[in-house]
């Protein structure tokens, strides 16, 4: 499973590296990173850049970008970095890593626009596609292994006070001469018919906890209900994992490519042989490669076979509009932006475009229709799309606009949806081997567990004394009500007229359970932090250390079981942070059972 993922991690590593090393626009790279150390040519060079992007279809230059970043953050002169910057800005204004980038350079001399681009930056990162969908799934495996460690961490703490009284009520309910061998053989039975059903290793889990849960404080109880539905939950969270590692991730990450403006033959093969050509989205995508490598009359093929492939009719139209522009045949660019907006009557960029061509048509009333129905659209959206005006010279170009973003996080759903190889493999063993059997099912049962287990009377129950340690039933000894020790030592302590050699007897077994139950607290509270000092003695620091020894040690494990970084530019930094607060609640549990 790990090698799988590893090998995922260097592919995309590779793709990565092509990316920032494309060849696309290289003459023009050289140019601008020559040209763009001085502010007298910042102008002049927007202004060719905003002229590719409209003639190859670029809505984001990344690689580009990335570059001139790169020479800004490097320059030592801060009005050349400043240069560089708006250069990158302008190449791709929409790229978290050029936004972060751009504010540290703008940081040295306008903090409050510095500011705003961090801003940019974060609302950036939630609407890039693939960081989005890496970034939901690291938090959802984060959030799985924390729920998973906090059940297994408050069940081993419990299991020594809750599981003996457990155990004495479900002995109970056979016959006396049948206590002996019979629970045993019956507990054996259900779990061999289990496993003959296709059942797995959760079972072992599932079952202690699930038949402890009545035993259990209401607070202790609600931790181990959540806990153990996010153990369960782990297994949809690998499916996610997968569907990124496997061949969903493949192709998500080739759309993604030319989304973030990528472009080259490799690219094209790869769609070619990812998507095949009865894909509408491969060949959506492998049109805009064909018109950033100059190829209109290839582009305009792809998008009409995609079209009578049933594919998306606004988005093809939209991007066959830009190319017959670009030809100047503006009735066919007419045409096939009025398909895009009848596909799409609330596109406002559609009516833009539509504008623009009327436009080149000398059609200034029509143009004028399409505007004011652009901003009746969206108003603000048009406004700051004027304000940025892709404009070479005295001719104004249509916007262009890559595919959708939902077509990549489409694909990566797609693949999670079906239990992909290695999820399966690790659901057989340890929940059901058959497909049938989802995760989400195994929920439904933890919670009329828990359900089940409110309703049960505690005064029926069996309990273990706090202060002797013994299984006391109510059916053989006396319980005080409402009191966590038995009838016998309750007599030590209230009565009088008992019997010196039982006093003895009981004083003995009391300080016997208290020395062993003060050994297990401690031994447990180092081991498990938090969780085990909740367990016996509550408290809401102690709930918080519980769930800072989770998260952390669920970062550490997330980790191993997703390495691959949140962005694909990123490097993958070990989670040396997580280690040191997972210290840190060790050694703050050692001293404090050292202080006692």
């Amino acid at each position: 499973m790990t090698g799988k993922m590893l090998k995922y991690l260097t592919a995309m590593l590779i793709a990565v590296l092509s990316i920032s090393s494309s060849a696309v626009l290289a003459a023009d790279e050289v140019q601008w990173l020559d040209r763009a150390g001085s502010s007298a040519n910042t102008e002049q060079i927007i202004n060719e850049i905003a002229d590719i992007k409209s003639v190859a279809g670029y809505a984001d230059m990344g690689p580009v970008a990335a570059k001139l970043v790169e020479a800004s953050l490097a320059e030592s002169n801060h009005n050349s970095a400043k240069a560089l910057a708006e250069v990158a800005l302008a190449a791709a204004p929409d790229d978290p890593r050029v936004l972060g980038g751009v504010a540290q350079v703008v940081y040295r001399g306008d903090f409050g626009k510095a500011a705003g681009l961090v801003v940019s930056m974060a609302f950036a990162y939630f609407t890039d596609p693939w960081v989005l969908y890496s970034l939901v799934t690291r938090a959802l495996l984060i959030i799985c292994f924390a729920g998973a460690l906090s059940a297994l961490a408050v069940m081993l703490s419990a299991q020594p006070y809750h599981f003996p009284p457990m155990a004495h009520d479900f002995v109970d309910r056979f016959p006396r001469d049948m206590t002996r061998y019979t629970p045993m053989a019956f507990v054996l039975l259900v779990l061999a018919l289990f496993i003959a059903a296709g059942g797995g290793l959760l079972i072992f889990i599932l079952l202690p906890g699930l038949a402890m849960l009545g035993y259990m404080k209401k607070r202790v109880s609600i931790v181990v209900t959540i806990g153990l539905v996010l153990l369960v939950g782990l297994f949809s969270a690998f499916n996610l994992v997968a569907s990124m590692a496997e061949e969903p991730g493949d192709r998500a990450f080739a759309l993604y490519r030319v989304w973030k403006g990528d472009s080259g033959p490799e690219l094209d093969a790869e769609l070619k042989e990812r998507f095949g050509e009865a894909e509408t989205e491969g060949l959506v995508a492998r049109a805009i490669l064909a018109r950033r490598a100059g190829d209109g009359a290839g582009a305009k093929a792809l998008l009409a076979t995609a079209e009578t492939l049933g594919g998306d009719t606004g988005v093809i139209n939209f991007q066959l509009g830009g190319l017959h522009f670009l030809d100047e045949n503006y009735a066919g660019a007419l045409e096939a932006f009025g398909k895009a907006i009848d596909a799409r009557p609330n596109d406002w960029l559609a009516w833009y475009n539509l504008n623009v061509v009327h436009l080149a048509r000398l059609e200034l009333a029509q143009a004028e229709q399409a505007i004011r129905k652009a901003s009746a659209i969206d108003a603000n959206a048009m406004e700051e799309h004027q304000s940025q005006a892709l404009s070479s010279g005295d001719k104004t170009y249509p916007t262009f606009r890559s595919f959708p973003a939902k077509w990549i996080t489409g694909e990566l759903l797609r693949g999670a949806r079906d239990i992909s190889s290695w999820p399966k493999g690790v659901w057989s063993v340890f929940g059901f081997s058959h497909s049938a059997a989802r995760p989400e099912y195994f929920m439904i049962f933890i919670v009329l567990g828990f359900l089940y287990s409110l309703t049960r009377k505690r005064a029926r129950m069996s309990k273990r004394c706090s202060s002797c340690g013994t299984v006391k039933c109510p059916k053989c000894h006396r319980i005080v009500k409402g009191a966590d020790i038995c009838g016998g030592c309750w007599t030590l302590n209230h009565e009088t007229g008992v019997d010196p050699a039982s006093k003895r007897a009981m004083r003995e077994s009391i300080v016997v359970w208290t020395k062993k139950s003060r050994r297990m607290l401690k031994f447990g509270s180092i081991l498990l932090p938090g969780w085990n000092r909740y367990v016996y003695e509550g408290g809401f620091t102690s709930f918080l250390v519980g769930i800072l020894w989770s998260v952390t040690l669920a970062v550490c494990l997330t980790y191993y079981f997703f390495p691959v970084p949140i962005a694909p530019w990123a490097d993958l930094c070990f989670p040396w942070y997580a280690v040191a607060l997972l210290g840190l609640c060790y050694v703050g549990a050692v001293f404090k059972n050292l202080k006692r």
